[in-house]
Parts: C-alpha cells; sequence; structure tokens
C-alpha cells in the first residue's frame, strides 16, 4: 500500500523547471533576487543571438526541446525586458564573464533604424542607394 501511495505522490508533483545553463530554478534566491525563468524569443533574430551568446560561454550548447529556459540571472540586474533583451552575465571557470550588451543593442538599434529610413525612402521614392545589406 505504501508503494503505491508513493506513485500517487510522484505523479502529483509539480515538475521544476531549471536553466538551460545553470542549476538555477524559478523561486531560488541568488544575490538577493528570486531568479525567474525565460523562454527563448519567438523573434529569430533574438534567439540567434542568444543561442550564439550560449556557445560563446558553453561551446557545447545545443537547444534540446522547444520549453529550454534561460534565467534572470543572466541578464544585467536580473531583468530581462525589451531593453535588456540579450543575455550577458555567466560564470565560466567559476569566474563571472559579462558582456557588453550595450554593443549588441546598439547593433540592433542601428540595424533597425537604417531598415525603417530605407523602407521610407522607397515608399516616398527617393531610393538613391543602389544596394543596400543588413
Amino acid at each position: 500500500m505504501d508503494d503505491l501511495s508513493n506513485l500517487e505522490h510522484k505523479s502529483t508533483e509539480k515538475k521544476r523547471n531549471y536553466c538551460c545553463i545553470c542549476s538555477n530554478f524559478r523561486g531560488k534566491l541568488v544575490d538577493g533576487k528570486q531568479v525567474r525563468l525565460h523562454r527563448f524569443p519567438a523573434d529569430e533574430k533574438v534567439r540567434k543571438l542568444w543561442i550564439k551568446r550560449l556557445k560563446t560561454v558553453s561551446t557545447g550548447f545545443v537547444l534540446k526541446i522547444k520549453n529550454d529556459r534561460l534565467c534572470s540571472a543572466h541578464f544585467v540586474d536580473g531583468v530581462y525586458n525589451s531593453k535588456n533583451q540579450i543575455p550577458s552575465i555567466f560564470m565560466v571557470n567559476n569566474k563571472q564573464k559579462i558582456f557588453k550588451t550595450s554593443e549588441v543593442c546598439e547593433f540592433l538599434f542601428v540595424k533597425l533604424f537604417l531598415l525603417s529610413v530605407t523602407r521610407l525612402m522607397v515608399i516616398k521614392g527617393t531610393m538613391s542607394i543602389k544596394k543596400f545589406i543588413l
């Protein structure tokens, strides 16, 4: 009878999700902040930047499943939002490695700005650039 009750208990336990890079899980306290888990972005360009950054710190990284998550500890100030989209804080060989997020953000901003200017020029019929590469 004890075996049956253990099976019932296990089946009702909530599965804990972990960060795909470290052992953090939702609700864990890290540096006084509660960890949150984030799914990989739907935006393909941002998702590719995430994967590229993760492969930089973990050469064997492979996005295994659709539900892989990354924890808030990898973002500046532990916050993931539209202004802070790219993970930049990692532990590598027991040392904290911090990537400059401003370079990535500036690159994305300039790319989006140039794309919007080009579209405006095309709409107004003043497209004077023969070839525009993004």
